[in-house]
This record gives structure tokens, sequence and C-alpha cells, in this order.
């Protein structure tokens, strides 16, 4: 087993992320304000981040009605905090998609029992709102 840079062996206090979050919505919005439900109008999914210093993540859309389409995507590893700037730094170890690699960078920002988790991709912003589960 090799070992961990200091940054991610070490875990962060970002006590405030800590615990299971259940997917709200994940909306992306383009350069010219046109906006998408990634993962539709009634997405499931968790956001898990554990004290030792792990994540992991899993969405989908809720399938239902007419569509019967499947979209998924699940990633894990590690993670970083950096407070001061209300970043989490997803440390990715293994995605179900090549568009999750490395080191994905979020702003967040937690409003009562809200996580909102947004990042720039492509261009486009994408926010994903969690509840804490």
């Amino acid at each position: 087993m090799t070992a961990l840079p200091d940054h991610l062996a070490t875990p962060n206090d970002g006590s405030a992320l800590l615990g299971c979050w259940a997917l709200v919505s994940c909306t992306m919005t383009l350069p010219d304000g046109s906006q998408s439900l990634l993962y539709g109008d009634k997405p499931r999914g968790v956001i898990v981040y554990s004290a030792d210093g792990w994540m992991a993540c899993q969405m989908a859309n809720g399938v239902g009605g007419g569509d019967r389409r499947s979209f998924f995507s699940a990633y894990h590893g590690r993670y970083s905090i950096d407070e001061a700037q209300a970043v989490v730094t997803h440390h990715v170890v293994w995605s179900s998609t090549e568009g999750v690699s490395g080191d994905a960078r979020r702003s967040y920002r937690i409003e009562g029992c809200n996580l909102l988790l947004t990042a720039q991709t492509g261009g486009a912003l994408v926010e994903v709102r969690w509840s804490k589960a």
C-alpha cells in the first residue's frame, strides 16, 4: 500500500459536511442562460462525507412516467476542504464516467439542512443541491 500525500491522509475539520446527503436537484446553466436538469425533475442519489476523509457520490435520474432512459454516475475518493475559500475538493479514485476524474473542485454553501455544490465545467455552471438525509 502506498502512502497518501499529507493533504490527503489527514482528515479535514469540515464537520459541517459530514454525513449523508440526499440529492434534491442537479441543474446545468449554459453560457446563454438556458438550463437543464441533468438527472431529471425527480433525481435520486446520495453523497457521503466520512470523518476519516473519504467521500462517495451516486446520482441517477428518477425514471418514471414515459421516460424509460436511465442515467447514472458514481465516484468515490478522498476529500479535502479549504474552509476559507468554501471549496471542497474530491480527489477521485474511481468514477463511472470520464467527466469526473482527478481533483474535482466544488464550491460549497450550507443553508440549514441543505448543501449546495457548484462547479464550472466547459463554460457551464453545474449546481447540485443536497438535503441532509
